[in-house]
């Protein structure tokens, strides 16, 4: 009976294993878009965005960001760092309530994976971005509020939403006053046009 039970267990765990497996979300991907935010810039210490491809097959792309296109060959397991340096070229969105025409898509003949991160000195953020077609049309935004007065370094949560396609229209309802003064529980509604 107590080898029976044990083996029960050991069965339910892999089926729960296999069903949680085969529901994640793969990172590989051949269409990507991404944007980045400000990193509490510092007029002493540029910032940089930087994008990491990583070929799962061999693979030839471009990054596309501003009308701007750097092209990319790739080999399985190669990777490629592009930097994109403030001071010369700006991708990073700064302001607030603001549509901007900031976002960096990669576009690829094999599937890769995409990292991305913005850095300065003694700071930086990252995230694995997803492709394309693992993305979704409704969000849930966590974020933390700290009043201004607890400094510069500690201020206002942020998000940036990213349009993969023309004529998108996005409804924010915020649950606190947003920096440039949208009420609580009014609907932001951001049109993005071409």
């Amino acid at each position: 009976m107590k080898q029976h039970k044990r083996f029960t267990l050991f069965f339910v765990c892999v089926l729960f294993l296999l069903s949680h497996s085969l529901s994640a979300q793969s990172t590989i991907g051949k269409e990507f878009i991404v944007g980045f935010m400000e990193n509490n810039r510092k007029a002493n210490q540029p910032d940089k965005a930087v994008i990491v491809i990583t070929a799962n097959e061999a693979a030839s792309g471009a990054i596309s960001y501003q009308g701007q296109t750097i092209p990319f060959t790739l080999t399985k397991g190669q990777s490629i760092v592009q930097e994109f340096v403030s001071t010369s070229q700006d991708v990073i969105h700064r302001d607030s309530e603001v549509v901007e025409s900031k976002s960096i898509s990669i576009s690829s003949s094999g599937n890769v994976s995409v990292y991305a991160y913005n850095s300065r000195q003694n700071s930086s953020d990252a995230t694995l971005v997803l492709p394309l077609n693992a993305l979704g049309d409704e969000y849930f935004v966590t974020a933390h509020f700290s009043p201004l007065a607890a400094g510069p370094d500690n201020s206002e949560s942020t998000m940036l939403v990213i349009a993969t396609e023309d004529n998108t229209q996005v409804q924010i309802t915020p649950t606190q006053s947003t920096f440039k003064g949208n009420p609580a529980g009014a609907p932001l509604k951001v049109a993005w046009v071409s």
